[in-house]
């Protein structure tokens, strides 16, 4: 199984990253953010962080100022993506694909 998250709009429209093992991936200003965007105002230093273990991924807001939406509703505690699922954090989108490798 592998995971797939694509910038679906925003800065940085068309960026996708892949991941087939356990990894975190860190959503921020913070220059160690995974996906940093520094010149998005929404975006807190360390905004939200996934966890990914495939099959599974945890998105989790990290005490953001203007919050982290998932399908257009807040994620107020650690959540279990679905593929497909939307991730909005000010003029950022990201789509979370759960790929299966043997297709």
């Amino acid at each position: 199984m592998k995971v797939t998250l694509r910038v679906s709009a925003g800065p940085h429209f068309g960026r996708t990253f892949s991941f087939d093992q356990h990894d975190t991936f860190l959503i921020g200003r913070a220059e160690t953010a995974q996906l940093c965007l520094p010149e998005d105002r929404f975006f807190s230093r360390h905004h939200c962080i996934l966890e990914i273990a495939p099959p599974q991924c945890f998105l989790r807001d990290l005490g953001s100022t203007n919050g982290t939406l998932l399908n257009e509703q807040p994620v107020q505690k650690r959540i279990l993506l679905t593929s497909g699922d939307k991730i909005k954090i000010g003029e950022t989108d990201i789509t979370f694909r759960l790929l299966n490798d043997n297709k």
